[in-house]
Protein backbone atom coordinates (compact mmCIF):
# COMPACT_ATOMS: atom_id res chain seq x y z
CA UNK A 1 0.00 0.00 0.00
CA UNK A 2 1.02 3.74 -0.63
CA UNK A 3 1.87 6.06 1.57
CA UNK A 4 -0.92 8.27 1.99
CA UNK A 5 0.20 11.74 0.43
CA UNK A 6 -0.32 14.47 2.90
CA UNK A 7 -2.56 17.41 2.48
CA UNK A 8 -1.38 21.03 2.88
CA UNK A 9 -4.18 22.72 5.55
CA UNK A 10 -4.33 25.63 2.91
CA UNK A 11 -4.90 24.04 -0.08
CA UNK A 12 -6.04 20.43 0.32
CA UNK A 13 -7.16 20.32 -3.25
CA UNK A 14 -3.54 19.02 -4.96
CA UNK A 15 -4.50 16.16 -2.50
CA UNK A 16 -7.59 15.41 -3.61
CA UNK A 17 -6.71 15.10 -7.02
CA UNK A 18 -3.67 12.46 -6.07
CA UNK A 19 -6.02 10.50 -4.19
CA UNK A 20 -8.59 10.67 -6.65
CA UNK A 21 -6.51 9.58 -9.44
CA UNK A 22 -4.13 6.83 -7.38
CA UNK A 23 -6.20 5.72 -4.04
CA UNK A 24 -9.43 6.36 -5.10
CA UNK A 25 -10.28 4.13 -2.49
CA UNK A 26 -8.06 3.86 0.65
CA UNK A 27 -8.07 2.58 4.17
CA UNK A 28 -6.72 4.59 6.42
CA UNK A 29 -5.38 2.40 9.65
CA UNK A 30 -4.97 5.34 11.77
CA UNK A 31 -8.32 7.47 11.42
CA UNK A 32 -10.21 7.96 14.67
CA UNK A 33 -13.99 7.71 15.03
CA UNK A 34 -15.77 10.19 17.11
CA UNK A 35 -17.52 7.15 18.71
CA UNK A 36 -13.74 5.55 19.55
CA UNK A 37 -13.58 3.37 16.92
CA UNK A 38 -9.95 3.48 15.01
CA UNK A 39 -9.35 2.61 11.09
CA UNK A 40 -11.55 3.91 8.06
CA UNK A 41 -12.41 3.73 4.63
CA UNK A 42 -11.59 6.93 2.58
CA UNK A 43 -13.66 6.96 -0.62
CA UNK A 44 -12.35 9.73 -3.46
CA UNK A 45 -14.34 8.67 -6.74
CA UNK A 46 -18.00 9.36 -6.98
CA UNK A 47 -18.66 6.15 -9.11
CA UNK A 48 -16.61 3.83 -6.33
CA UNK A 49 -18.42 5.35 -3.83
CA UNK A 50 -21.67 4.07 -6.07
CA UNK A 51 -20.21 0.56 -6.05
CA UNK A 52 -19.80 0.67 -2.55
CA UNK A 53 -23.28 1.79 -1.82
CA UNK A 54 -24.45 -1.17 -3.63
CA UNK A 55 -21.72 -3.91 -1.81
CA UNK A 56 -23.21 -2.67 1.58
CA UNK A 57 -26.74 -2.85 0.52
CA UNK A 58 -26.70 -6.37 -0.52
CA UNK A 59 -24.01 -7.14 2.31
CA UNK A 60 -25.39 -8.88 5.44
CA UNK A 61 -23.87 -6.79 7.60
CA UNK A 62 -26.15 -4.25 6.41
CA UNK A 63 -29.35 -5.80 8.05
CA UNK A 64 -27.34 -5.61 11.67
CA UNK A 65 -29.11 -3.67 13.94
CA UNK A 66 -27.36 -2.80 17.24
Amino acid sequence: METMYLPSMDNPTPWYHHMQKGNSIYFDPDFNFFFGGKGGWQIFNYDDVKLAAVIISFSPISTFRA
